[in-house]
């Protein structure tokens, strides 16, 4: 990953899930005292053609310790999640920054 899953994280969302039984959400891990990381950059952005396809693994330590059981998770892409002001110009030269957002839920999943 271009970023980090940290930074990662922060910017754009990432993986939440939620215990079926108590109701208990859990989160990725980021660290909020670096402020650099509220300043997204070009670098840190992918360039895609259109209709094209991206996969990647995705990796990401939490604060607790999840326990086994089932979950409902939401993994969530979006730039606009802890900032209102994009600080790069939206227009580029090969096309558009994308500030959208994706939301992908996926329900009863299994931890074991």
């Amino acid at each position: 990953m271009k970023i980090g899953s940290d930074h990662f994280n922060y910017l754009i969302g990432g993986l939440y899930l939620t215990d079926r039984e108590t109701y208990i959400g859990y989160g990725p891990h980021h660290d909020y005292s670096n402020y650099d990381w509220n300043k997204l950059k070009m670098e840190d952005l992918s360039i895609l053609k259109n209709k094209s396809e991206v996969t990647y693994t995705y990796e990401s330590l939490y604060s607790t310790i999840i326990k086994k059981g089932l979950y409902d998770c939401n993994f969530r892409v979006g730039v606009l999640r802890d900032f209102t002001t994009i600080t790069i110009p939206l227009e580029q030269e090969n096309g558009w920054v994308w500030i959208g957002d994706k939301t992908i839920r996926i329900d009863n999943l299994l931890i074991e």
